[in-house]
């Protein structure tokens, strides 16, 4: 009886994980791009996927609710990546498909927000950075008729007293970093950084992904951002 009860168990818990990995493969396919719309791209890291409001993603992540502020005749596409960086190779943006995918388009419009996980201990390195960074938006501007740089939000101190890895002093330099660059390489950039330095209110509990108060409140600042570097709505051109 025993016997039986271990390999129930083991089937139920068998399937519930191969369920499981089965619907995240089906969650992380690239999204389709709609014919007869404008499109626009957001490559980034979790924050960009929306891992602050999981749950429900697809309506409450940022590029989403950027897309309801850019009306009907945009598509804005999340090609966001869990715990994706410029440093370690194992979770390395420009190995990823989703840029692997954009590269092969024909001058596709970008926003990107990437370095917050380049922060963590054992994969920073302020020199690599530097030019690592720099090399991906030549890249980028190579093949991109349009690219903004979205500076990462900040690292607010967490309401738990869970271990972070993501080091907010950190953050801070990767900021300066990439201002520093966009100037120096003419890239338009948006800073989301100094932006939600003032509201804790935006956060989850860890201090660096964004509920859904701070989603929407990002999805505002880019379109204000987006509106202020082209001085014309996003319905009356593209980027």
């Amino acid at each position: 009886m025993l016997l039986w009860i271990i390999i129930v168990i083991s089937v139920i818990s068998n399937a519930f994980f191969l369920g499981f990995r089965y619907a995240r493969r089906i969650e992380n396919k690239l999204e389709v791009p709609l014919s007869g719309k404008e499109h626009l791209y957001c490559l980034g890291d979790g924050i960009t996927y929306g891992v602050g409001v999981l749950s429900n993603r697809r309506a409450f992540a940022w590029p989403y609710q950027l897309e309801v502020s850019l009306g009907a005749k945009w598509q804005v596409i999340n090609y966001g990546t869990e715990d994706a960086t410029l440093l370690n190779s194992r979770n390395n943006l420009k190995s990823g498909r989703a840029f692997q995918v954009l590269s092969q388009m024909d001058h596709p419009r970008v926003l990107l927000m990437i370095g917050t996980n380049d922060s963590k201990l054992g994969t920073w390195h302020e020199l690599r950075f530097e030019s690592e960074f720099a090399s991906f938006l030549s890249q980028l501007r190579g093949f991109c008729s349009d690219l903004i740089v979205l500076l990462p939000v900040f690292v607010h101190p967490s309401h738990t007293s869970g271990k972070r890895d993501v080091r907010a002093d950190i953050v801070k330099c990767i900021v300066q970093t990439e201002a520093e660059i966009c100037q120096d390489m003419n890239v338009p950039f948006i800073d989301l950084f100094h932006l939600s330095e003032m509201h804790p209110e935006w956060y989850c509990n860890d201090g660096i992904h964004l509920n859904r108060q701070g989603n929407r409140a990002l999805a505002d600042a880019v379109f204000a951002g987006i509106q202020s570097l082209y001085r014309q709505t996003m319905e009356d051109t593209v980027i």
